[in-house]
């Protein structure tokens, strides 16, 4: 890698929002974090950053019922800021622009829509 290069992570919302059930992917979420912060140290001049999204609508979810799909995603879009769910195409957006921002390391740019004030 370059020394001007830059790793970019993906972690997850529940890194930093708790809920019932989901211990074990939340200490994965919370692990990637402390681990791309580290090595922000130490594989400086490198960057590292992650990215965290929120609910997204990515075929991970395909295998739901077409109706409890819409229902879910519907439910959370009314619980968030922004009033919608995230689409890939934005994921995407957040690690291009860690990617291409040679003055950040060590962040996490969260794409959640808010999902984590709530």
């Amino acid at each position: 890698m370059a020394s001007q290069g830059s790793l970019t992570l993906v972690s997850g919302v529940v890194a930093f929002k708790s809920d019932e059930g989901i211990s074990s992917l939340a200490a994965v979420n919370a692990a990637i974090v402390g681990l791309a912060q580290t090595l922000a140290l130490e594989l400086s001049p490198v960057r590292v950053n992650v990215v965290s999204p929120g609910i997204i609508d990515t075929p991970a979810r395909a295998g739901m019922p077409e109706q409890d799909r819409r229902a879910f995603y519907q439910n959370i879009a009314q619980q968030l800021p922004v009033q919608k769910v995230g689409v890939a195409e934005e994921v995407a957006q957040g690690i291009l622009f860690l990617m291409d921002n040679t003055f950040t390391t060590g962040t996490v740019l969260h794409v959640d829509g808010g999902h984590r004030l709530v």
